[in-house]
């Protein structure tokens, strides 16, 4: 079983996967592979188990920036009722009907 691993992630409220984690975070933390499933993924106060995972190999472009860790699309976004606070750069989380759905 591997540690608990943080990061810095960016929110894609069109990207239509759940968790997509760029290449130098995979290779840090993981070891390269394509995709799988993350052991849980703690968002906020939520935690969601076993969410569908994608795993960056890229050499170049935004996938192998360190600027973020990787990004959370609508797969989990979907499972929230969401408000961007852009002025304080805050997201606000509700879970709604979806959020006790399987990823």
């Amino acid at each position: 079983m591997r540690a608990a691993s943080s990061g810095q992630f960016i929110v894609d409220t069109g990207g239509d996967n759940a968790l997509f984690l760029f290449a130098p975070f995979v290779e840090k933390h993981i070891g390269f592979r394509d995709s799988g499933l993350a052991t849980s993924l703690q968002v906020g106060s939520y935690i969601l188990k076993n969410p569908a995972t994608a795993f960056s190999k890229a050499t170049k472009g935004v996938e192998v920036t360190r600027q973020w860790d990787g990004q959370i699309g609508s797969q989990i976004l979907r499972r929230f009722n969401l408000v961007f606070d852009y002025s304080h750069k805050v997201l606000y989380l509700e879970p709604n009907e979806r959020f006790a759905e399987g990823l």
